[in-house]
């Protein structure tokens, strides 16, 4: 594995192109990228975010999913706007999930890049590590 000291920014359309992502949305132009991890934020989503890489791409599955969806309402919203205070650099949903209506309309939200694709999780996280060790490996 490859050194996390190399950054990248790259355009959110590019990278979603190169890993065949669908843009949910994005108010931003850009991607910065400095690691080859990924996060499933399942500890984070329960509020719980010692030792939380914010820094990694966070990908959603049907676990975190079914989770936020199980949470009374205002821990949804408490939750989601704690994770959100995070300098994440996008969230990638696997296998076409949809976003509760709420998560969306969070003022936060609006600034993350959320891109979905039909993968499973666990092909997804292996996609995006492989394609993140290209793309900061050293030149």
């Amino acid at each position: 594995m490859y050194s996390d000291m190399i950054e990248v920014s790259l355009p959110v359309k590019k990278f979603a192109a190169d890993l065949e992502l669908e843009i949910m949305f994005s108010q931003k132009e850009e991607i910065t990228l400095n690691t080859v991890n990924v996060s499933r934020p399942g500890l984070q989503l329960a509020g719980f975010f010692d030792y939380f890489g914010a820094n990694r791409v966070q990908v959603l599955g049907n676990a975190e999913m079914q989770f936020i969806k199980k949470m009374a309402y205002e821990e949804r919203i408490y939750s989601l706007t704690q994770f959100f205070k995070y300098p994440i650099p996008c969230i990638i949903l696997a296998r076409n999930i949809e976003v509760p209506g709420n998560c969306l309309k969070l003022p936060v939200a609006a600034a993350f890049r959320c891109l979905s694709l039909i993968f499973t999780t666990t092909t997804l996280v292996n996609h995006i590590v492989m394609y993140l060790n290209k793309l900061l490996a050293p030149t």
